[in-house]
Parts: C-alpha cells; structure tokens; sequence
C-alpha cells in the first residue's frame, strides 16, 4: 500500500455526537484503496454498526462496515475507493448506524473529514 507516489492523508475529527473521537485515512488515489485508523469510538449497542463513508457530488457512499476494539479503536482497509478523484472536494465520514448496515447515513455522525482536491 505504502509504495505508490500518490498517498494522501485526511484527518476524521470528532462530531456533536463524539467530540473526542478522531482518525486519519491514508488514501492511495494511485490504487483507489486506504488505510483508515479510527480512535476513542463508543462501543455501539447491540443493534448499532459503524460505517465508513465517502460523501461527493450530494451523495454517499457505503465503504465499509466496522467494529471497534474495546478501547473504541478500529483499524482497517479500505479497497474500493473507485469514485473518489483527487481532483475533486469530498468527505469521508463516520456514522452509527441502528437496525444494522445502512445504505445511506441516517445515523449520527461521529467523524468526519474533508479532502479538498488537488
């Protein structure tokens, strides 16, 4: 993942509903995939899930599912990141969906970051 010349980090801060969470995304726009490392997430009840988002053109994107360890923290990768341009503006964001696996986020939202092209 980390040999290619086109790796951009995007910094996920924490929302009104987890100010104190945070993470980083390491996007490869080269491969279209990302490294995602997510910290201080409360656990989820057991209806809730955490999904991973990328939001462009009015639209979101389900990326991923996750569950965090007992410290709220989840590490992952991402590998289909086909839509994403770097040339474009978009966010990648958090959400804790009830009822299971979301498609679209109706959830809170618990981090978010934006990458602004390039």
């Amino acid at each position: 993942m980390f040999d290619s010349r086109q790796l951009h980090v995007v910094r996920l801060l924490g929302m009104e509903a987890n100010p104190f969470g945070y993470g980083n995304v390491i996007w490869d726009s080269q491969n279209n995939r990302a490294i995602v490392r997510l910290a201080e997430l409360p656990a989820p009840d057991e209806d809730g899930q955490y999904q991973f988002w990328a939001i462009f053109d009015n639209k979101a994107i389900n990326i991923s599912s996750f569950s965090v360890d007992a410290n709220g923290d989840a590490l992952f990768q991402a590998d289909n990141l086909d839509g994403l341009d770097k040339s474009k503006k978009f966010s990648f964001a958090v959400t804790l969906e009830s009822n299971g696996e979301s498609s679209r986020p109706d959830g809170e939202m618990h981090l978010m970051g934006s990458f602004n092209g390039q």
